[in-house]
């Protein structure tokens, strides 16, 4: 397992901030937040009112801590935890920080979000962190994005052809985990990851807009629904793994 961080460009305190400040406007709500887990405190930024309630209400707790409470003590696999929808990373630390994956690849499209996502894993993280500016769907194509000034987190992917990359999940890696916040395209996620679902037999954790059951009837044989979490409706899809499962470090794509 690699503990080395990804290098990256090194950031000047703030000026990411302030940046995304300059493009979202100032109805936007960001506000930098000192998390504290297990003797630890984090400063990490958030930008969506409803996020930036529940953490002072939580006593300055990660967002939806129970849900990432309940993965960091699930059994160790090899392999990588793939943060489809990382918003700013507060999933994407706390995976890198306290949970034991090989690497953490975090995807985010809207580009504020992902400006905040590169410096709150820059200041924040130590295992290796692959962060990706893009969507995740079924094919690759260019989509036009929403924006929610408010609530970023809650902006979605349209059916119009716009600016946003969307490319499948194609790697040839060994994949443990996917988080799954896409807004209500998370069908679209699964049909582009579904190759490699079926061979990896990862743990789901997947924000539903719908019938959880009828999401289930889109994975692949075998995945059955577990616990239930947070107030957006985030399902556990587990699936015993494959006894021929065996994958080989070879070529990643990420759409670039």
């Amino acid at each position: 397992m690699s503990n080395k961080k990804k290098s990256t460009k090194k950031v000047v305190p703030g000026d990411i901030v302030q940046a995304a400040i300059k493009e979202l406007g100032p109805t936007s709500p960001l506000q930098e937040i000192a998390i504290h887990h297990q003797g630890t405190i984090l400063p990490i930024t958030y930008n969506s009112e409803g996020q930036i309630a529940e953490i002072q209400k939580s006593g300055k707790k990660f967002f939806e801590i129970q849900m990432l409470e309940a993965i960091s003590k699930l059994p160790y696999r090899p392999g990588l935890c793939l943060d489809i929808g990382a918003n700013v990373g507060n999933h994407t630390i706390f995976f890198s920080r306290f949970c034991n994956f090989d690497e953490v690849w975090a995807y985010e499209p809207f580009p504020e979000s992902f400006a905040l996502l590169q410096e709150n894993v820059e200041n924040n993280t130590k295992r290796t962190v692959r962060l990706f500016n893009c969507a995740i769907g079924a094919k690759r194509e260019f989509r036009r994005m929403t924006s929610n000034k408010e609530n970023p987190s809650q902006n979605k992917l349209t059916k119009a052809k716009g600016k946003t990359l969307v490319i499948p999940i194609t790697t040839n890696l060994k994949v443990a985990l996917m988080k799954i916040d896409v807004e209500g395209f998370e069908l679209e996620v699964i049909k582009g990851a579904y190759d490699v679902i079926d061979r990896e037999r990862p743990e789901l954790f997947i924000e539903t807009h719908g019938d959880p059951k009828s999401l289930r009837e889109s994975l692949p044989s075998g995945y059955k629904l577990g616990k239930r979490f947070n107030n957006s409706p985030t399902c556990h899809f587990t699936a015993p793994r494959k006894a021929c499962s065996t994958t080989s470090a070879l070529t990643e794509v990420t759409g670039t």
